[in-house]
């Protein structure tokens, strides 16, 4: 009995009915917490996957877009070709000719013995190695050429013209060609002893050292159109060691010949590059990047 009495009166008592109550809102914004957590877990997942979905579409939105940016490039560029000149750029490596500078009043550079002793400190001595280069129009139409790296004229003893050559000259920067029409000349590449020397040095290093190039390029004649560039490269070196291990005297190379002169003047033809342009007036490039190989050119 007086148990019951005892229960009776403390829920009567106004601070254990005050108490009850707190735990009693205490729980349920527990419960409502956990609830907004869950609620709150459920939006995030929703929008993880609708952001993977906008993500996915934006790819593929991106893909057809690059996709279609292809082939309407690809199709200009096609268009263009109509007007891409062809041409045969050739260095003849036989004519290839070691040059020193000149001792006579014309002034024209004259050939090193075959057989000169370079010694290690006449560094600063020059020596030139020229060889013939031949440039043909195999194009349909007449076609301008600019020429980088100077193709030097033949110059002949006065009287004897065409006979006996004594050096040459500066011929001009660019030719016009008629189809199937030709022009020939020289190309010179002058170094001093040292620069030849480093060039070997590199070589043995396993490296290929300096080389230098020369290059007919053709503008298609539109603002809406490409430049085209033929190029030869010239690598290797004109002196080396006159003895194994020795680099007090050296001795004049000739043409690349493996193995007898793995490390002689050599030259190769380039593939054939064109640059595209949206408006050559505006330098604005129909894309950004390096320049294209033209397939089938020579």
């Amino acid at each position: 009995m007086l148990s019951l009495a005892s229960s009776a009166s403390t829920w009567a008592d106004p601070a254990v009915v005050v108490q009850a109550a707190a735990v009693l809102v205490a729980a349920i914004a527990a419960i409502a917490v956990i609830w907004q957590a869950v609620l709150t877990r459920r939006a995030l997942n929703e929008a993880a996957r609708s952001m993977k979905i906008a993500q996915d579409s934006l790819a593929v939105a991106r893909e057809a877009q690059s996709h279609a940016s292809l082939m309407s490039v690809e199709a200009f560029k096609t268009r263009i070709a109509a007007n891409a000149p062809s041409a045969d750029l050739e260095a003849r490596i036989d004519t290839l000719k070691f040059l020193a500078p000149s001792t006579v009043a014309s002034g024209h550079s004259q050939p090193w013995p075959e057989n000169h002793l370079f010694h290690i400190r006449d560094g600063s001595q020059t020596i030139t190695a020229r060889v013939m280069v031949f440039l043909r129009n195999t194009g349909s139409r007449a076609t301008r050429f600019v020429l980088h790296g100077n193709l030097r004229q033949s110059v002949y003893k006065p009287g004897q013209a065409m006979i006996e050559m004594v050096g040459t000259a500066p011929g001009s920067p660019d030719v016009l060609l008629e189809p199937s029409e030709s022009v020939e000349g020289y190309w010179e590449v002058t170094r001093t002893l040292d620069e030849w020397i480093a060039i070997y040095d590199a070589r043995q290093s396993g490296e290929q050292g300096s080389e230098t190039e020369f290059s007919a390029y053709v503008d298609d004649g539109h603002d809406t159109g490409a430049g085209y560039s033929f190029t030869l490269r010239m690598g290797g070196t004109a002196v080396r060691p006159s003895s194994a291990g020795l680099r007090e005297t050296w001795v004049l190379t000739g043409s690349y010949d493996f193995p007898t002169e793995p490390d002689g003047i050599g030259i190769g033809r380039q593939p054939v590059t064109a640059r595209y342009w949206l408006s050559k007036m505006q330098e604005q490039p129909l894309r950004d990047g390096p320049t294209e190989v033209v397939r089938g050119s020579r």
